[in-house]
């Protein structure tokens, strides 16, 4: 919302249905970062990151990986490496 008024207060041209230019190269920023989280919330959950193709079917496909986003983690290590809610104490980059 506040780039939108950013850019209306600004007079930036929009681009297709009235997205502002800041608006618009905010949301392709963030693009990686969020498939980036989606599949590490998936791995902590011993799933592969294809899932994550699950949210380009309409409806039911944002239904389902809402769903798999706020399961909890399963205990113990998994294939993709240990648990982070089990190592809380030492967290490394």
């Amino acid at each position: 919302m506040a780039l939108g008024f950013a850019d209306s207060l600004l007079g930036l041209p929009t681009i297709g249905d009235d997205y502002g230019v800041l608006a618009a190269l905010y949301s392709l920023f963030i693009v990686i970062p969020n498939i980036a989280v989606i599949v590490r919330r998936l791995h902590d959950q011993d799933r592969t990151g294809w899932w994550a193709l699950i949210m380009f079917v309409p409806i039911v496909g944002i239904l389902v990986l809402i769903y798999f986003m706020v399961q909890d983690s399963k205990p113990g290590d998994n294939r993709f490496g240990p648990n982070p809610k089990q190592n809380e104490g030492s967290f490394t980059v």
